[in-house]
């Protein structure tokens, strides 16, 4: 009886240990900074954090060892058998979280694919507080998940937050430098804001990383366009060209250009190829007209 007694204090001051220490670390996990996780993700982090922790200190204390009954008998006391089916029942439902936290994360880049399809299509439909949720959560997934930090960048770019869209092309940039979409995009905010040297600078960039996009070469020319340098302008207008011949919104900026620069011989092929790809163009007679009054 007196060893009894002797083994059910041994037990008590061990998991009064066990407690202390756990306890200690408990404050840990309530600081973890995990707003930007859904609240399914939350729930899970916390609880695996805290299901990890106390099977630590148990394998430390090597506590189950006090519960185990010699001979597989039972000591006939009822509060170790208590316990002792307490810290059975632990470990099965740790070993459960593990296995079903293995199969969870099977299929992450499937769930991130669908939560990036969904948030394109709400950005599609001008839902844009529910496609900017969709966003984060896919990047809840992926801390590096470039596809939906463009999407909610494009999505920022779209409502004109430009303090937010620029953050996420910079991070974007940062993550790879070769990022020529994200150098085009910072080039359009520089250029909403007036920054015309800016927006070059970063078009210029967008352009060395990829030379094979019409659409950069026109950003390009147009901010020499407005910066006054016409010559230059035109020099990209026909750089676009070259990629996309038949683009009826190139050939008729190229012909403008030429024309207010009088050039007519390089207006001239630009008007007849415009003539074949859009011939109900209706700025085709004034062209013809100018033309013809050109030296």
């Amino acid at each position: 009886m007196i060893l009894d007694f002797i083994a059910i204090g041994v037990i008590i001051v061990c998991l009064g240990g066990v407690i202390y220490l756990i306890s200690k670390k408990f404050p840990i996990i309530s600081s973890i900074d995990i707003q930007k996780l859904s609240k399914h993700k939350q729930e899970k982090v916390k609880s695996e954090l805290m299901e990890g922790r106390l099977k630590r200190k148990l394998e430390v204390f090597n506590i189950k060892k006090y519960f185990e009954p010699s001979g597989g008998e039972s000591t006939g006391i009822p509060v170790i058998q208590k316990i002792r089916n307490f810290l059975k029942e632990m470990e099965q439902r740790y070993q459960k979280k593990v296995s079903e936290a293995e199969v969870e994360e099977l299929p992450n880049e499937k769930r991130k694919t669908i939560l990036l399809a969904e948030a394109e299509s709400l950005a599609d439909k001008d839902q844009d507080a529910e496609a900017e949720q969709k966003f984060i959560e896919a990047i809840s997934l992926d801390a590096r998940y470039k596809e939906a930090y463009h999407g909610l960048a494009d999505l920022y770019l779209k409502k004109k937050d430009y303090d937010h869209a620029k953050e996420i092309f910079k991070y974007l940039i940062k993550i790879n430098a070769t990022d020529d979409t994200s150098y085009e995009h910072l080039g359009q905010i520089a250029k909403s804001q007036g920054d015309l040297a800016e927006a070059e600078k970063d078009y210029l960039q967008s352009i060395s990383l990829n030379n094979r996009v019409a659409g950069y070469q026109v950003d390009l020319a147009e901010v020499y366009q407005a910066k006054g340098e016409q010559d230059k302008a035109l020099e990209h207008f026909q750089e676009a060209l070259k990629l996309e011949p038949n683009n009826p919104r190139y050939l008729d900026l190229a012909i403008e250009m030429a024309i207010a620069l009088e050039k007519p011989d390089v207006a001239r092929p630009y008007i007849d190829k415009l003539k074949e790809v859009n011939p109900d163009n209706k700025k085709l007679k004034e062209y013809r007209k100018v033309l013809s009054k050109a030296k």
